[in-house]
């Protein structure tokens, strides 16, 4: 019995330990993500100003707005 009772801490370590890097991995791809969806943001607003010959005010807005820094 008291075989199980050590095999199932050490499950439940592991499971702990997987359950944490998992979690990590999802935040480190999160983070690296959210650049590339503010230039993919930014360079869609440039677009659709460039209809309304709009550019630089549109641009500088969506910047300014989807900074993570600010």
């Amino acid at each position: 019995m008291e075989f199980l009772l050590l095999w199932w801490d050490e499950l439940d370590d592991v499971i702990g330990a997987c359950r944490h890097l998992a979690t990590s991995t999802v935040d480190e791809v999160a983070g690296l993500a959210q650049p590339v969806v503010t230039a993919a943001v930014a360079t869609g607003a440039w677009l659709v100003a460039a209809r309304f010959a709009a550019h630089a005010p549109l641009l500088a807005a969506a910047a300014a707005l989807l900074d993570p820094r600010v």
